[in-house]
């Protein structure tokens, strides 16, 4: 991928039980709390090893991105998939 590019980010987030769990029943408890599947768009500013960044708005001044606005971090790890929608200005 690259720079300035629109990308549609499939990842899932941490989770947790917020409540007392017996401890024999924690699996059968866990099974049944699966992590959520999010979805994020937004124009790639940033892809290190760990991390994915994207941001909401951008502005292009002469075809070179100069601002960006409402930027969200994804960790890699959390990533299922990555796909270009596209190609930057």
């Amino acid at each position: 991928m690259k720079h300035g590019e629109l990308v549609k980010i499939t990842w899932v987030d941490a989770s947790n039980i917020g409540e007392w769990v017996e401890a024999e029943e924690i699996h059968r408890k866990l099974d049944k709390d699966d992590a959520d599947i999010f979805y994020t768009v937004g124009f790639l500013v940033r892809e290190t090893k760990k991390n994915i960044s994207v941001a909401q708005t951008v502005c292009y001044n002469n075809k070179k991105l100069e601002l960006v606005s409402e930027i969200m971090t994804i960790p890699k790890g959390w990533v299922k998939k990555t796909k270009v929608l596209s190609k930057g200005e």
